[in-house]
């Protein structure tokens, strides 16, 4: 308002209803926006899922280089058997 120099009851003019209306829905939701809440939980999900992922990711790499160490001796015991 102070960019347009207008008062604010000049530029609302006889919307009082919506103003109030916006006023109870911010006290309503404590300062904290429902999308802001919904994102935040959404993140803790996700960092959940993140977690568990990565844990399975480590266990495959450990499997994965276990079978390479296998794959590696049994190559080695064909070559001496030849």
């Amino acid at each position: 308002m102070r960019e347009s120099s207008l008062r604010r009851d000049v530029a609302y003019g006889d919307h009082r209803d919506l103003i109030e209306e916006f006023q109870a829905r911010v006290k309503a939701q404590n300062a904290t926006p429902a999308a802001m809440q919904e994102l935040a939980d959404k993140y803790g999900e996700v960092k959940e899922r993140l977690a568990a992922v990565t844990k399975k990711l480590t266990s495959e790499q450990a499997v994965s280089a276990a079978l390479r160490r296998i794959v590696a001796e049994l190559d080695l015991e064909l070559m001496r058997a030849r």
